[in-house]
């Protein structure tokens, strides 16, 4: 049986066994930096605008990555959807979608339970995601088409979940699982498709949450691959989030999670003028040793003073390895996504 977040009025710290019942935000203590209580009309805008929940699911095989996002941070909420296919790269052949809602009207993002529901809405775009009975169920519709039709099955893999003292008075909750099964279809420019483990198809998804700081940083590494080996391999990696009591870093390897120990995100100069950046993700004591190549690159720079959002997350290819006590795993250019963003919120 597990129990909810927040207890006594304040999270419970570190990584979790199993992901909390309840993320129940209406029982945490809001205080200042002062050790000073905040209540009424100050608590509530607090809870409305400082209150960050985002997620993210990823579907790919080695040559399609499909991506979509609910992001609501009070003041502005964000829904977007893409879909890249190596193979089909003309011009415009890349399928994206990205919209804005002021003080996140239609957007709703469900808090990491059993039962959830979250939705995006602008015009004729709409996200819908629906946790329950151990699956993710995901729609992606415009202009009255059918984008995306998937559901991800979520009770096989072991959950990452994790919460971080952040800032003065706040915390930032993750919930993360990797290389999971998924079925579905999806529309690329008027054909439709097949998402199945047949064809390679897994996907990753990413619940996180909290009172995070005013200004945020990180780095982000998200591999979802069936190696040559027949294994079914997971990463998450991150540098400059969840930092300050555990780390969110992560392999899994078929379903079974390992906890990996902090990693350095180093930035490799372009050889050439035509070259795409790659970067190499390390460890201290050289037991991960990865060099991404990055590749197409949905970005976003917004500067609106108050909120501001430099956004990278490139589609990549993983190299190198990974070696635990246990496994050692080889990656051979797998694909994967590499994020650099820069949040003020």
């Amino acid at each position: 049986m597990t129990t909810p977040l927040i207890q006594h009025g304040q999270p419970r710290y570190g990584r979790f066994k199993s992901a909390p019942s309840a993320i129940n935000i209406e029982d945490f203590k809001l205080q200042t930096p002062f050790e000073r209580s905040i209540s009424g009309l100050s608590a509530s805008l607090k809870r409305q605008l400082g209150f960050k929940s985002f997620q993210f699911i990823s579907i790919n095989n080695q040559d399609v990555m499909i991506g979509l996002a609910i992001v609501d941070l009070g003041w502005v909420g964000n829904g977007f959807f893409y879909i890249y296919d190596k193979n089909d790269l003309k011009s415009a052949s890349i399928q994206e979608i990205s919209l804005l809602q002021p003080f996140a009207y239609q957007t709703h993002v469900g808090l990491p339970a059993s039962q959830t529901q979250s939705s995006f809405q602008k015009g004729q775009f709409r996200i819908d995601i629906q946790s329950r009975n151990n699956k993710r169920v995901v729609k992606v519709t415009h202009a009255k088409q059918n984008l995306l039709e998937a559901v991800i099955e979520t009770s096989e893999t072991e959950p990452l979940a994790l919460c971080s003292p952040t800032g003065a008075t706040g915390w930032t909750y993750t919930q993360k699982q990797t290389a999971q099964i998924v079925h579905g279809q999806y529309l690329h420019h008027g054909q439709q498709f097949e998402i199945s483990p047949a064809h390679g198809f897994l996907a990753a998804t990413d619940d996180s949450c909290g009172f995070m700081n005013h200004k945020t940083s990180w780095h982000w590494l998200s591999v979802s691959a069936t190696l040559k080996s027949g294994q079914r391999v997971g990463v998450n990696f991150a540098m400059g989030v969840n930092q300050t009591f555990g780390s969110e870093n992560a392999l899994w390897i078929d379903h079974q999670i390992f906890e990996i120990p902090p990693v350095m995100f180093e930035r490799v100069k372009p050889t050439g003028l035509n070259d795409e950046p790659s970067w190499r993700i390390y460890s201290a004591d050289s037991a991960i040793d990865l060099t991404v190549q990055t590749g197409w690159c949905r970005q976003e720079s917004l500067n609106l003073g108050l909120v501001a959002s430099h956004f990278n997350q490139w589609v990549a290819h993983v190299y190198g390895q990974i070696n635990t006590d246990q496994h050692s795993v080889i990656f051979d250019g797998e694909m994967g996504l590499l994020e650099k963003h820069f949040a003020k919120w």
